[in-house]
């Protein structure tokens, strides 16, 4: 089996959804499960093949048909989606319907997805897609390999806010 990852990073969008892609593929590689990328953006398909992974890096001017090609071509069964552009709802109601999209952390309502997985903590006031699964067991976090214990003599406190900033939120927070 094979499947392609649609995901983008960018200073404006940040790395989070690349680096989750990236562990994802790793893992379903170790379970013999062949995994490509397709990005438009020249950072990220250099970042994708200094790692080993085949990608390919398309256009944004006609998205879907590209993708259509490449999927066929590379016999992928499914596509997995990483992204919050508003251009998401036009690409999966064009994707091929033998096509399996599954959707990350996107609320985006359409029929063309298959599944969406969103990794927060439920909440009992929103309503979710049918095709959705919800739970903090859906994190698809950075950490490849936790770090052995190591006793620390500073005292340190990491936050984390996600790959971009463009309010620079971080630095008000650390003031």
């Amino acid at each position: 089996m094979k499947i392609a990852f649609r995901v983008d990073s960018s200073k404006k969008l940040g790395f989070g959804h690349v680096n989750r892609c990236k562990i994802l593929a790793k893992n379903l590689e170790k379970k013999n499960i062949s995994c490509i990328f397709i990005t438009q953006f020249k950072q990220t398909y250099d970042y994708f093949l200094s790692e080993g992974f085949y990608i390919f890096l398309i256009k944004k001017k006609n998205e879907f048909q590209q993708i259509n090609q490449i999927l066929k071509k590379e016999n992928c069964l499914k596509l997995v989606i990483d992204s919050k552009r508003k251009s998401i709802k036009q690409l999966t109601d064009n994707i091929s319907k033998n096509i399996k999209i599954i959707l990350i952390d996107n609320f985006l309502d359409s029929k063309a997805i298959d599944l969406t997985v969103i990794s927060s903590v439920k909440n009992p006031r929103k309503k979710y897609p049918k095709n959705c699964i919800v739970g903090k067991e859906y994190v698809l976090h950075g950490i490849e390999n936790l770090p052995k214990n190591k006793i620390q003599k500073n005292k340190s406190i990491l936050i984390s806010m996600g790959g971009s900033d463009k309010y620079n939120i971080t630095k008000i927070i650390i003031s």
